[in-house]
């Protein structure tokens, strides 16, 4: 009988889960049609007056339970990742690969919740997930600033001896026309050895220094 956590199911339990789980992410995408939400593998995002949002439904196998979080980040930030890691080509890529790319700043979570599965409704479930996405990032958005971005950034704690937000806090300070603040940022990272889980031409913060020191130059030139 498979366990995880303590939590045991059945072999034909945990083949319903799967089950379900697969077909929830075909009934998001018929739930999404004519919301103003797009859909990629169950993944809910879009792009909002500047900001772009996204969610996804996370089925647990073991228990009957449907957890999501809604995730945003201004949609000038990838951009200028991107001129960072020296990688401009990624402009020309679709909207979702702002949510599903490898390269991207990594967007935090403004908000979580249970999506009910009406006992295992997959489309009763979807409905509802699109509901709350919905409603969820319109209250959001109401008082949504930069400021208060960047705020909920540096709230994020670092789950372990590497920042995953690492660029997102960097990219945030340059946006906010603060690059003393993101070079500080950068240099504390490297002497931390935190590579921000990026490598290229360097690390990360090395790349984000050069990048600094190139928009100074830039501007004292002109």
């Amino acid at each position: 009988m498979p366990e995880f956590a303590g939590h045991k199911i059945t072999r034909k339990e945990e083949s319903a889960r799967h089950a379900y789980r697969r077909a929830l992410v075909k009934a998001v995408r018929q739930a999404a049609k004519g919301s103003g939400w797009k859909c990629s593998g169950g993944m809910l995002f879009r792009e909002r007056n500047g900001w772009f949002f996204d969610a996804y439904p996370a089925v647990t196998i073991f228990w009957r339970e449907t957890r999501t979080s809604l995730h945003v980040k201004p949609m000038a930030i990838d951009p200028i990742f991107w001129d960072l890691v020296n990688m401009p080509e990624n402009r020309n890529q679709s909207l979702s690969f702002r949510g599903l790319g490898a390269w991207v700043c990594r967007a935090p979570a403004v908000e979580e919740a249970t999506i009910d599965e009406f006992e295992m409704n997959p489309q009763a479930a979807a409905d509802e997930f699109v509901r709350w996405t919905t409603e969820t990032s319109d209250r959001i958005l109401k008082t949504l600033t930069l400021k208060n971005f960047a705020k909920l950034v540096d709230g994020v704690q670092r789950p372990g001896p590497f920042n995953p937000f690492l660029a997102t806090k960097i990219v945030t300070k340059i946006l906010m026309d603060q690059p003393e603040e993101a070079r500080q940022l950068s240099v504390e990272a490297l002497r931390a050895g935190d590579l921000g889980g990026f490598t290229s031409e360097g690390s990360l913060p090395e790349m984000a220094l050069r990048w600094l020191d190139a928009q100074q130059a830039s501007r004292v030139l002109h």
